[in-house]
């Protein structure tokens, strides 16, 4: 399936609150922060793009970050816009699997009692 296929797809769940990317350029680095696992952009643009990135973010409050450097991008079976296919990647690896785990998380407890 095609990244633009990916992401409408997932647009149209309507579990998505948030779905971002961007362009890492020259100059700039990926930082993620050890403590909470996110990633953000330092730095500034001085040259050709190096990577993207993407972040989505859950109407259930799961979100999930992805960096891809250019040389990763280009060695998948790419069609289509480097951005769009990172954020495919995040939406296929993390989007849809957290919305199942809160399914999952909604059934109700059963408890056991030896009493």
């Amino acid at each position: 399936m095609y990244a633009i296929e990916v992401i409408q797809q997932a647009r149209r769940t309507g579990y998505y609150r948030r779905m971002n990317t961007g362009c890492l350029m020259e100059g700039q680095s990926w930082v993620v922060d050890q403590m909470t696992g996110e990633g953000h952009v330092e730095g500034n643009p001085l040259g050709y793009p190096i990577g993207y990135f993407a972040k989505i973010e859950m109407w259930n409050g799961y979100t999930a970050s992805l960096y891809m450097s250019v040389e990763q991008i280009k060695s998948q079976k790419n069609h289509g816009p480097l951005d769009d296919y990172v954020l495919a990647e995040l939406i296929k690896n993390h989007g849809l699997q957290a919305y199942q785990g809160e399914i999952k998380n909604e059934q109700p407890e059963q408890s056991i009692s030896n009493y």
